[in-house]
């Protein structure tokens, strides 16, 4: 399989999977952040780059009423799902955190 194969098939695995854990909630969208980006990750046969992903999840109603938001990290399968609230967005843009603009200009 080549690089891009492997890296879909795997936020296909991990939206899924997410999902699974907020089936009444919608997602923005699911990003890879790290090695992928910059062209560092490795696919060999004997060892293949963990895909750390970040996805961003649209509040419910319940949740913008109860206030509740979402900022929690979640280890799969040896890689990490950084699931942020999408009412965060703004404020990480406004501080200029490099790691979110790269998913800006991001292939995958």
């Amino acid at each position: 399989m080549d690089r891009n194969t492997i890296i879909f098939n795997d936020l296909n695995q991990k939206y899924t999977y997410i999902q699974s854990l907020h089936p009444h909630h919608a997602f923005f969208g699911i990003f890879v952040r790290g090695s992928q980006n910059y062209g560092l990750d490795i696919y060999n046969d004997t060892y293949q780059s963990d895909i750390d992903v970040v996805a961003f999840i649209i509040p419910t109603l319940h949740d913008l009423i109860y206030q509740t938001t979402y900022n929690k990290e979640i280890l799969y399968e040896d890689s990490h799902i950084e699931l942020k609230d999408i009412r965060e967005l703004i404020n990480l843009l406004y501080n200029l955190n490099s790691h979110r603009i790269v998913h800006c200009n991001e292939k995958h």
